[in-house]
């Protein structure tokens, strides 16, 4: 007996609650769809969305050229990276009417909404229609997801490519030896997006393999399982690898490249600073507890109540495993994708900054799993109506709250923390805020409001000194302003409140202007002019919100 397959019996009987279940899933996409579609153009550029366009046009620029510009295999270390995202973007700037970031806004934000799409189909899969509205809702409403579906190009996307990975995978395990070729078809090429975004989508060929293998070991009858999935898998793989070389094309340069890039990322040469319970440690030394702490402030509390209780009946159940029934073995396939990350990460200890980013792949299925322990708990409340209705009113109340973080802290709602931190307040000063540095558009804008009349009436351009990424404050300052080259010479520094800034700030400059969300400084503009040329500015009627 699965442990969710009572859950799946009553979805199935009951065809009305499964048609507005899934009606309610479909009008919660064309929300998410519409929201996105009206604020991509909020968001700042990350630190890394310069060196990630550039990147995508080397790439295209390799296939125009008839393989000729090599260059994108000499820019930065980006090599080691696939470029399906970058690619995409670059082709798509080509025609689009917005700007060049702004598009890759708004690509990042359809990633996004498919992976929803398959997120729901997947939870609908593994535990019936509720569940999967459930799942729909709240990955919608998870601060940290969304927040990075439109300004991260390399992580957000991957997570997102994984899930039909793990939808396709899970389709393989239900149908067994009757799988229809269209499923096997379907993961080969969600397989080879995943490739071509990067390398360690190649484990979840391991996960699935192990959980096949256990399967066939499992059930030797003649109606078994069997390992013809598993061989099927395997004639496939070849198509994956094919549209992964697609999309990177240094892969397929030598046959090294493949396993070094898998080397550099287990031993990633980037040794900065990261804040962390209020000190600062090094990248290249991260605690074993960071995943799981930043996973624990993170995420939503009402999804940490449905991890805990999935893992309750695990363990309850877990003696009595019969990996002969088809859902038995898609959550084993959809566990194994989050523990094994989690165990890697403890026994290997890689590099590791800027939260959660490089293992954001393991949220959306931590995400899945705990909104079907929620459906779990709904499940055990139906015995009483009062119990049913009370927690179905908590977990609506639980899902207008994250929709209220969320609208406070636009557009950067990835730095959101939860009760156990004292929310985003609490987490000044103790773990990483705006580690892109998106929040330094906004402050560059203001101060071009601040400061407008002072650069019109100048006879030389102000001097602005940008700690992080130029893009990110250059590509909101008007053709009066020009970026420094050493913060001595700047009349303005705009800087993200994050460890790595404070040394230029010795100085204890004047502060011209803050971005402020949730009672958090995200970033200032500091005024370096002396007082006898700065003259009084007009501050803000209210602060920033």
């Amino acid at each position: 007996m699965s442990l969710f397959q009572r859950e799946i019996k009553v979805s199935q009987t009951d065809s009305f609650t499964g048609s507005w279940t899934n009606l309610a899933a479909i009008f919660t996409l064309a929300v998410v769809a519409a929201i996105a579609l009206s604020t991509f153009k909020d968001y700042g550029i990350g630190w890394d969305s310069r060196v990630q366009a550039t990147y995508g046009q080397k790439l295209v620029s390799f296939y125009l050229s008839g393989f000729q510009d090599r260059s994108a295999f000499t820019y930065s270390d980006l090599r080691f990276y696939g470029g399906f995202f970058d690619i995409v973007a670059a082709l798509l700037n080509r025609i689009s009417p917005f700007g060049e970031y702004e598009t890759r806004h708004l690509l990042g934000a359809v990633f996004f909404l498919c992976g929803l799409f398959g997120a729901w189909r997947l939870a609908a899969l593994l535990a019936g229609a509720r569940a999967a509205l459930i799942a729909t809702l709240a990955l919608a409403t998870t601060p940290l997801l969304y927040g990075h579906a439109f300004i991260n190009p390399k992580d957000s996307p991957f997570a997102w490519l994984l899930v039909w990975v793990m939808y396709f995978g899970c389709r393989i395990l239900q149908s067994g030896r009757s799988a229809p070729a269209h499923v096997h078809l379907g993961f080969a090429v969600a397989l080879g997006l995943a490739l071509g975004t990067r390398v360690f989508a190649f484990a979840y060929v391991g996960y699935l393999a192990a959980v096949m293998l256990a399967a066939a070991v499992n059930d030797r009858s003649d109606a078994g399982f069997g390992l013809r999935p598993l061989v099927r898998v395997g004639c496939l793989l070849p198509l994956a690898i094919a549209i992964m070389l697609a999309f990177w094309p240094w892969a397929a340069l030598g046959s090294a490249n493949f396993f070094n890039s898998v080397d550099t990322f287990l031993h990633f040469p980037h040794r900065v600073p990261v804040l962390w319970e209020g000190e600062t440690l090094q990248s290249t030394a991260p605690p074993g507890s960071y995943l799981l702490v930043l996973l624990g402030v993170q995420l939503p509390e009402y999804l940490l109540v449905g991890l805990a209780t999935v893992a309750i009946l695990a363990l309850v159940k877990v003696r009595r495993l019969d990996l002969g029934d088809p859902h038995t073995r898609m959550m084993c396939f959809l566990m194994a994708s989050v523990a094994a990350p989690l165990v890697a990460f403890l026994v290997l200890r890689p590099t590791v900054y800027n939260g959660l980013r490089q293992f954001l792949f393991i949220v959306p299925p931590l995400v899945i799993i705990g909104a079907i322990g929620v459906d779990r708990l709904l499940t055990l409340c139906e015995r009483r109506k009062v119990a049913f209705y009370a927690a179905t009113a908590f977990l609506a109340f639980a899902l207008l709250r994250e929709v209220t973080i969320m609208t406070v802290l636009h557009p950067y709602e990835y730095v959101a923390f939860n009760d156990f931190t004292g929310r985003l307040a609490g987490a000044v000063g103790r773990f990483e805020l705006d580690y892109w540095g998106t929040s330094l558009g906004e402050a560059s804008r203001e101060l071009a409001r601040l400061t407008q009349s002072a650069a019109a009436k100048g006879s030389r351009k102000l001097k602005v000194f940008v700690c992080g990424d130029r893009m990110s404050a250059e590509y909101y300052l008007p053709k009066d302003y020009q970026i420094a080259a050493t913060w001595e010479e700047a009349d303005f520094i705009v800087a993200p409140m994050e460890q790595t800034c404070r040394g230029v700030l010795k100085r204890s400059p004047k502060i011209l202007a803050e971005v402020r969300r949730a009672g958090a400084v995200l970033s200032r503009v500091f005024d370096l002019r002396p007082a006898e040329a700065a003259p009084p500015v007009a501050r803000p009627a209210t602060p920033i919100p």
